[in-house]
């Protein structure tokens, strides 16, 4: 891969024409940031993430990642949507997207919630950015994929 970023796009989401300009923004303006995810407008559903923030779970937009967001991610799952963008050398250093597995409590993490904790592990650092720039089609009737084990 010759890029320096990737611009991961789920299944079932769209970009918005100002997406990839406006994260790109991100991490041109931090040469520390290795990731930026940004808001999603929902289409045909409501939004299933959750994130815990001072103590309590509520949607993730809107939240600087921070250590709590952290400990959600590596302990809770995943409230970061696969639509983002990320230094191509961190998901190098990363070595990719391993398999999906089975937890002891019968959770499925599945391989994109891996790679983010792989990604923490090496260093990267996260940054929301809190402005919609794409839509996610979260519901059924479109197809989505989101929480199967099979996708």
């Amino acid at each position: 891969m010759t890029t320096d970023v990737v611009a991961w796009l789920d299944d079932d989401d769209e970009f918005l024409p100002h997406h990839l300009i406006t994260c790109m923004r991100v991490l041109e303006a931090d040469p520390a940031v290795d990731l930026v995810y940004p808001v999603p407008r929902m289409i045909g559903g409501r939004d299933p993430t959750a994130v815990t923030y001072q103590g309590r779970l509520r949607l993730p937009w809107g939240i600087r990642f921070g250590p709590e967001q952290e400990a959600h991610l590596r302990n809770q799952g995943s409230f970061i949507p696969m639509t983002h963008l990320v230094r191509t050398e961190a998901v190098r250093k990363a070595g990719g997207f391993p398999e999906g597995f089975v937890l002891p409590d019968g959770r499925y993490r599945g391989e994109d919630e891996a790679y983010l904790i792989r990604l923490l592990d090496t260093g990267a650092k996260f940054e929301h950015l809190d402005r919609k720039t794409w839509r996610w089609h979260a519901g059924r009737a479109r197809g989505s994929t989101a929480g199967r084990a099979d996708r």
